[in-house]
């Protein structure tokens, strides 16, 4: 398995790929498959952004935790 990587820059990529994929999926009709990558994008982009704030990588992919360590880079995610 490949190491994920810990430069916020390829989280923020991979997150827009994400969001490339949400809007077609969404011209398709694919409303659950766009759906997943919405889910996908935001949580490549919480971890882009606790990583630019000096977070020590955790494969964490649930979004109600992720945000809970973000809260304590900026409370106005709250």
């Amino acid at each position: 398995m490949a190491k994920e990587s810990r430069y916020w820059k390829d989280w923020f990529d991979k997150a827009e790929k994400d969001l490339q994929r949400v809007e077609k999926r969404l011209e398709d009709g694919d409303i659950e498959d766009a759906a997943f990558h919405l889910q996908q994008a935001i949580e490549k982009y919480l971890k882009g952004f606790l990583l630019a704030k000096g977070w020590e990588f955790k494969p964490i992919h649930d979004l109600e935790r992720l945000l809970d360590n973000v809260v304590q880079f900026d409370s106005d995610f709250e």
